[in-house]
Order: structure tokens, then C-alpha cells, then sequence
């Protein structure tokens, strides 16, 4: 079967969908999300002495996707399986397996898709109690399509059944292995999580602090079970072996984290000073120059920033980014209670970016926009994760590499300034997330309280330059960590992983424009995907996050 394997999927709902309709989610919120909720900008506001007010959201929409799944449809699908598990073990007609299997792989397809459309529409209004209900009767459809393909799988696998290979085509020992191990109660600990964050969602900002604790260790407890099930100690390996597909350790990746800590945590401060003297010596219409990149809507600027960036790309880059806009894929969400953040997320064969109220900024636009484009040519179910936040972030740094030849070169050298700080925070504060989802996972936490948890985030905020550093220079930690363990368990180190490479692919560009477009292309086009995240890198030509001269490089830049 193409549709279902009991590895993760790569991108969310378009092609294998493994670990049923929860996980697939956490691709949803985090596989092509703008979500690292920014450090404080309020910091940079307060030095630039201006009051930010949002732009006004325009309400656009794409051709509306109804849900509309039927229980004909489920009924078709469900004796379909039974039909192909018996034609199966009775082992005589392969071109009719061939033929069942073919049709089955398009209903779950389309299971798959309604239940993005349902999540789409929860998004756009997490308040609306029919949309909510409809999120979550999808999910649960799906989540028990998936399981029931799943059983039948591991029936025909354990047969001696002569043509059961069909249902098996491009299989790994590894994935046959877990087919093996998989049970219903998978199914049923990946219901619950969606349960606890539709529930966590639901949390008011004054609940969140200690609401979140019993949800929290129920999740913890969900997600470790299920590793356990598949074979492993705690979910935190688990994730990274099998849910991200990363080609590095858990052990590695504090290589990683010792050279953001010696590099990084120093620089931070020296780059804010920069950005501070540089924006004094600037005109008041100036200034407005760089606050509209900082906080306002990309439609609130003078120039099209956004549209002069692609026009500096090769054809083939072009017809990629404005895929987006010439076909009206992207919907901006303007209800009050739209979900937070922006998405890109497959209905079928359509991509969809989705922009939440705030987010309609320059950087996120790109950002997703790198996202989309990364769709319509990869095969994202065998992307890394890391790879796939690379299309994003490494958008967004050539954007900036060229949006210089539009500016003022003191403006431009503020706002590279104010962008060098967010990706500094964003490597950092992911890097932390990292460092605290492996404390937990790797530890009974069962019996914690709120100041249990919040002490080991204080025990990682130590590691990275103390609390008061941490709280005044990169966000409040012990608020950042609420918002996205639940609904990205060990997801956040890709953005820091990614966002190295980003660096290098600016140094690049900086110097040799042409050359980072050529090597954008291929990471957009041509990648391996047989091969992982750095063993990609090094085929298109770009230094990773387990090299430290692109570190070096960045603290050079401000003295270190």
C-alpha cells in the first residue's frame, strides 16, 4: 500500500500517512508552520521608541473545499479492505490485489483529505463549536481508517500468502518490522492526544500556566507508550529516529547546542546594539521603512518587496513562488478566534498557505511562500524535517539578500540587523525547547507539579546564559515552553537545524547571488531524498549546523 505505513509522513496528508490522524497533525502544525512565536520583539520596539499597530487583515479565500464525506463512502472503504485482506490470503490473483490495493490507497487518500479540509476550517475559528466538533469526528474517521488498514496489513505480512509483496511495494525491513508491532491501542493513545489538544486550545491565557500540567503528562505518557510499543525507550528518540526522519543522534545534537551557547549566546547582545545605534542615526520615514518589516502588514509598505524578490529569481523559481498567488492559494483568517501562527498544508493534489490574524507579515509570506513552492515539486514524504524548514527559512534569507538592492543601505543594515536577531532567537529558544523535551521524556514526570516543570525550563534557561539573560534578551521561557510542547513534541530543533544552513545559504548569496539561487533550486527540486539532512547539504554545497565556522561567521559579524 502508498497510502499507509507505519513511518511518519513527510508532508502532511498528501502521501503515506502513518501514525494515524494525531501525528499527522503535529505535521500539519509544525511540517510547514510559522510557529516559533517570536521572542520579544517588544525589546526592539522599546528601543526604537514606536508604537506598532497591526495592519488591517484582508479576508481572502481560495476556492472553498467542502467536507463531504459520506458513510457510503467509509462502508466502501471498510469492506474494501475486507475484500483485499481475503483476496489476499487466498494468494491466486495477483493483478486483482494489484487492482483492490490501487483503489484502496485513493479512498484513504480521500479520507485523508476531508479531514485536512475539517482541520483547515478549525483553524480559520477554533471557537466555533460545529467546526470544532466536525475537526474532530474527521480526525477520528481517519484515525480508525488508518488502524484498520494497519490490522490488515499485519495479518497478510504474518501469512505465507504468495502475492501479499503487492501490498508491500518499496516496504523497508524497518517499516515491515513496526507493522509487526502495531496494535489498536495506538490508534486509541493518538485519539486521546487529539482529545488533550483540542482541549489545551481551548485553555484562556490566565488557565494556561497551570492548565496545561495534567494535559501535559498525559501527553508525555500517550507519546512514551507508543514509542515503547514501536521499540524504543521514551518518545523523545523515538522522534527523532522515526517521526522527523534526522540523520543525527539525540547524543549529536548537543554538539550543535554547545556551539550555538559559545557562539550565539555572546552575540545576541552585540547584534541588538547594532540594530539600537543604527536605528537612532535613522530619518523618522526611515524608521517607518524598517518598523513595517518589523511588525505591520507586507500590504502596508511602500514597495512590493514580496513581488521584486521574485522577479530577481530564475524563471523556474519564479513560476514556483507565484504558483501561490496565480492560482489563490492562500487564505488569511480574520475571525478572532483563528488559529494563531501560519500553515502550509496539502488538500490533495492543491497546497494551501494559511495566514493567521498577525501574520500576514513580509517574512511569513515568504517564509510559507518557500513552503508552497517545495510542494509542488518533492516528494515530501521522504524529506527530512529539517530539510523542509530549510525551503522556508532559506526563502526568507535570500529574500533578504536581495530586498538590500531595494533599500536605503542604512535601512537595509537595520533591518538585517533585526532579522540576524530573530533567527539568533529562534536557533536559541529552539535549541532550548530541544534540550527540554528530552529532560522530560527522558524522566518520570508523572508525579510533577507546575514548579517541577518549570524548574527543569529553569535548569535549561541555565545552560544558555541564565534566566535573566534568557528573559530579557530571548523570550520568557517558562510561558514559550506552554506553547509548544503540545502540539510540537520534539519538533523544534529542525528549526534551529534548518535555519544554520539558512545562514550559510545568506553568506552565499552576499557574495555569489546566482550560486545560492542555483542551490536553492536544487534543494527545492533535486535533492536525494534517500540521503539525510546534512549528507543533502553537503551534495548542493552548504555548512550545516554541526560546523562551526558558520557560528564564527555570525559572531565575527559583531565582533566576537
Amino acid at each position: 500500500m502508498k497510502s499507509v505505513r507505519p513511518t511518519p509522513p513527510r508532508s502532511p496528508f498528501t502521501t503515506a500517512f502513518s501514525r494515524t490522524a494525531r501525528e499527522t497533525g503535529i505535521r500539519i502544525l509544525n511540517l510547514f508552520e510559522w510557529k516559533r512565536r517570536r521572542p520579544p520583539t517588544f525589546l526592539l520596539l522599546l528601543i526604537c521608541g514606536a508604537v506598532l499597530l497591526c495592519g488591517s487583515l484582508v479576508s481572502c479565500r481560495p476556492k472553498e473545499a467542502t467536507h463531504s464525506l459520506t458513510q457510503e463512502e467509509l462502508d466502501k472503504y471498510y469492506a474494501d479492505l475486507e475484500s483485499c485482506k481475503t483476496m489476499a490470503l487466498e494468494g491466486t490473483d495477483r493483478e486483482g490485489l494489484e487492482e483492490l490495493s490501487d483503489s484502496l490507497d485513493a479512498q484513504y487518500e480521500y479520507i485523508q483529505k476531508q479531514q485536512t479540509i475539517a482541520f483547515v476550517r478549525y483553524s480559520c475559528d477554533q471557537t466555533d463549536e460545529e467546526a470544532t466538533e466536525l475537526h474532530l469526528d474527521a480526525t477520528d474517521k481517519l484515525t480508525q481508517a488508518y488502524d484498520a488498514m494497519m490490522l490488515m496489513l499485519r495479518e497478510v505480512n504474518a501469512s505465507e500468502s504468495p502475492i501479499k509483496d503487492v501490498l508491500f511495494v518499496d516496504w523497508t525491513e524497518e517499516e515491515l518490522e513496526m507493522l509487526g508491532a502495531y496494535t489498536s491501542e495506538i490508534a486509541q493513545l493518538e485519539k486521546e492526544n487529539e482529545e488533550l489538544v483540542v482541549e489545551y486550545q481551548a485553555l484562556s491565557e490566565g488557565e494556561l500556566a497551570e492548565g496545561i500540567i495534567p494535559l501535559y503528562q498525559k501527553l508525555i505518557a500517550n507519546n512514551n507508550r507508543i514509542a515503547q510499543i514501536y521499540g524504543y525507550d521514551n518518545y523523545y528518540t523515538y522522534g527523532y529516529d522515526v517521526v522527523y526522519a534526522r540523520d543525527y543522534s539525540t547524543d549529536t545534537v548537543q554538539k550543535a547546542r554547545d556551539y550555538a551557547i559559545k557562539y550565539l549566546v555572546p552575540t545576541v547582545p552585540a547584534i541588538l546594539q547594532e540594530f539600537a545605534l543604527g536605528f537612532q542615526r535613522l530619518t523618522q520615514a526611515e524608521q517607518q521603512v524598517v518598523i513595517a518589516f518589523m511588525e505591520e502588514s507586507c500590504q502596508d509598505t511602500d514597495k512590493d518587496y514580496v513581488n521584486l524578490y521574485i522577479d530577481s529569481l530564475p524563471e523556474d523559481l519564479q513560476a514556483a513562488m507565484n504558483h501561490l498567488w496565480q492560482y489563490d492559494r492562500a487564505i488569511f483568517a480574520d475571525s478572532t478566534g483563528a488559529k494563531e501562527g501560519a500553515f502550509t498544508v496539502n488538500i490533495g493534489e492543491d497546497a494551501i498557505c494559511y495566514f493567521g490574524p498577525g501574520y500576514d507579515g513580509t517574512l511569513t509570506l515568504v517564509h510559507e511562500m518557500g513552503h508552497y513552492a517545495s510542494t509542488l515539486n518533492l516528494d515530501l514524504n521522504a524529506c527530512p524535517m529539517d530539510l523542509a524548514e530549510l525551503h522556508s527559512q532559506g526563502n526568507e534569507w535570500l529574500f533578504m539578500n536581495q530586498v538590500r538592492e531595494e533599500l536605503n543601505p542604512n535601512v537595509y543594515a537595520v533591518i538585517r540587523d533585526y532579522k540576524m536577531y530573530m533567527d539568533m532567537c529562534t536557533i536559541l529558544v529552539s535549541f532550548m525547547v530541544d534540550d527540554f523535551e528530552e529532560r522530560i521524556y527522558t524522566t518520570d514526570v508523572s508525579g510533577y507539579t507546575r514548579e517541577d516543570f518549570d524548574a527543569v525550563a529553569e535548569e535549561v534557561c541555565q545552560a544558555y546564559g541564565g534566566v535573566d539573560f534568557v528573559n530579557n534578551f530571548l523570550t520568557d521561557f517558562q510561558s514559550y515552553w506552554r506553547l509548544v510542547v503540545m502540539e510540537s513534541p520534539v519538533y523544534y530543533v529542525s528549526y534551529a537545524m534548518s535555519d544554520v544552513a539558512a545562514l550559510n545559504l545568506y553568506t552565499i548569496a552576499s557574495q555569489d547571488r546566482e550560486k545560492a539561487y542555483e542551490i536553492y533550486g536544487h534543494l527545492l527540486k533535486d535533492l536525494d531524498l534517500e540521503l539525510g539532512f546534512q549528507e543533502n547539504l553537503k551534495k548542493v554545497g552548504l555548512s550545516g549546523p554541526f560546523d562551526s565556522t558558520v557560528y564564527e561567521a555570525i559572531a565575527s559579524m559583531y565582533g566576537g
